[in-house]
């Protein structure tokens, strides 16, 4: 698309690119407004991430999305008289509870109370933070976009954050595990818990893969939230979008309208007796709420749609992938290091500035 290239008429992107690419795709409004395409069935999270960043411009509508969501074992939480934390607090009383009974696997490993991950892979270990950081008021830039992560909200939930690792709650290897390792350990029963996008359900109870006492006891719930404040999490979409070089705009959008129409979405998602094609991946709030794709999934669609309603994706700024960068490596200093959260969070701030500095934001 930089070399000005037609070959492709469609672009699938993910959310954190739509600002370093949108001078690549065709405007989608006049599309939108001519057909009457119904953008209020979209949850927020997912429309704007296909939004200009600065002129609200639609340029990409949402393919396939991913609520962050809670998983958990269900077996384990009924044996010790355990209720489904809603709660940061809870999470915290219920890891705590999980190493006082001092649970074991089949093969005598450790069960620890959640999986979490720390590891440098494009920005993977910023989801939790970032709904920590969310739920407890705090925000990553301030309306002039001066980094304000470091400040008091910012602190507490890094703290937080790190003390999953520091009491013991996840294991040592969590400091270099990604999201699939740290999902893996779930998966094998290693772990009570874990925070991950939605779509990794099926994984946890597919029973070829997984022990069946983890695959016939896996639930879900939403992230928890910070007590007395409430809950924002991460919804994760790839938009779908017109290349600005494709000589067949027309046709490309026709095709949109065929493969993003809702009896489609629906249809996909309803293929669940088949395990070459099962997905619970759906994006439109009205598929979320249909009754026959939630009783095919055992209600996740309808959970799902309860995170989105406050959901919220990553700042659209074409520094992003830039900043994401500085972001990751000090989370992973503080878990793998030590380093101590306020110094490495005003280290991040400074670097996070020079940035968009260069960048002309605070001219």
């Amino acid at each position: 698309m930089t070399a000005g290239s037609p070959a492709f008429d469609l672009i699938a992107y993910v959310d954190a690119w739509g600002p370093s690419i949108e001078n690549y795709l065709e405007p989608l409004d006049g599309y939108i407004e001519r057909d009457g395409w119904d953008l209020e069935n979209y949850p927020p999270s997912y429309l704007g991430a296909g939004q200009g960043y600065l002129n609200g411009v639609q340029y990409g509508l949402p393919l396939r999305g991913h609520p962050f969501m809670m998983f958990y074992r269900e077996d384990i939480f009924a044996d010790l008289g355990l209720d489904v934390p809603t709660t940061w607090a809870e999470l915290e009383a219920a890891a705590d509870a999980i190493n006082a009974a001092g649970l074991t696997d089949a093969e005598g490993s450790t069960i620890k109370p959640i999986s979490i991950y720390y590891g440098i892979n494009a920005g993977q270990n910023l989801f939790i933070w970032e709904s920590l950081l969310w739920a407890n008021g705090g925000e990553i830039f301030d309306a002039d976009f001066n980094p304000i992560f470091n400040d008091e909200l910012g602190v507490e939930a890094t703290q937080r954050y790190i003390d999953f690792l520091n009491k013991g709650y996840t294991g040592a290897g969590s400091v270099a595990f990604n999201e699939q390792e740290a999902n893996a350990e779930y998966n094998q029963g290693r772990a009570a818990m874990f925070i991950g996008w939605w779509w990794m359900y099926s994984r946890g109870t597919n029973c070829e893969a997984n022990p069946a006492v983890v695959c016939e006891n896996s639930g879900f719930a939403p992230v928890p939230g910070w007590e007395g404040k409430g809950t924002s999490s991460y919804g994760y979409i790839w938009p779908v979008a017109i290349n600005k070089f494709s000589r067949n705009k027309d046709a490309a959008w026709e095709y949109m309208k065929f493969f993003l129409n809702e009896e489609i979405e629906k249809e996909i998602v309803l293929a669940a007796d088949d395990p070459d094609l099962d997905t619970n991946v759906a994006v439109r709030l009205s598929v979320l709420a249909d009754e026959e794709v939630n009783a095919a999934h055992g209600g996740l669609q309808a959970v799902g749609a309860k995170v989105l309603e406050d959901a919220r994706s990553q700042p659209r700024l074409p520094e992003w992938p830039e900043i994401n960068a500085i972001l990751e490596v000090a989370i992973n200093d503080m878990a793998a290091n030590g380093a101590d959260v306020k110094t490495t969070l005003d280290q991040a701030a400074e670097d996070v500035r020079a940035v968009l500095d260069r960048s002309g934001y605070y001219d």
